[in-house]
């Protein structure tokens, strides 16, 4: 015989009854599936250090490193300026490069610098067009010069000891370095197609 549903409705009250405090147990944990879980707090991760703004100043009048190195035939390094041979990982390095233009370019080539170990490894990169804003390389004219201001940023991440400035010449369309078609005297060469200006030191943050 069926029951109806008042008659159902007052047999669950009894049994619940009769349950008592462990009846309750087993109800909640019946829908325990359906109360939201209690989330851990979220964990913010680590931020990367912010490296010390450099306040802007004029470069030197003159180099402090002469270098004489022509790339492409069309544009000569004629020396660099480092503000300092050591800093800490996560700052800025900051250099000066004095071109000149020795032949006509058909194109807008950029700087590079790179902060380098021994086994060639890059530790920090960084480039930027040859010439101030609007008065880029392809518009120049024939002994033109230019002090360009560039900063490499060591990330953190690099370790403590010594590593090499290396400064290159890059093509923009494809990204390939123009050679040096005439070294410097005096400086070494990295990978063919960069001279090595300084040595930088580079301490723990």
């Amino acid at each position: 015989m069926q029951r109806r549903p008042a008659e159902r409705h007052e047999g669950r009250r009894r049994l619940l009854r009769g349950l008592g405090a462990s009846g309750a147990i087993l109800v909640m944990a019946g829908c325990d599936r359906s109360l939201p879980l209690a989330q851990s707090p979220l964990v913010s991760p680590p931020r990367t250090p912010r490296a010390a703004p450099l306040e802007p100043i004029s470069p030197p009048d003159a180099p402090a490193i002469p270098i004489d190195a022509v790339f492409g035939r069309v544009v000569r390094l004629t020396g660099a300026t480092v503000e300092r041979d050591s800093l800490r990982s996560g700052d800025f390095l900051r250099i000066w490069l004095y071109w000149q233009s020795v032949g006509e370019s058909q194109e807008d080539l950029r700087s590079v610098g790179q902060i380098v170990t021994d086994g060639w490894r890059v530790a920090a990169s960084e480039d930027d067009q040859i010439g101030r804003r609007r008065r880029f390389l392809s518009r120049w004219d024939v002994g033109e010069r230019s002090v360009d201001e560039m900063r490499i940023r060591v990330s953190p991440s690099v370790g403590p000891g010594e590593y090499d400035l290396a400064v290159s010449v890059l093509r923009p369309d494809n990204q390939t370095h123009v050679p040096i078609t005439s070294p410097p005297p005096g400086l070494g060469i990295w990978k063919e197609d960069a001279v090595l200006v300084a040595t930088i030191e580079v301490e723990p943050a």
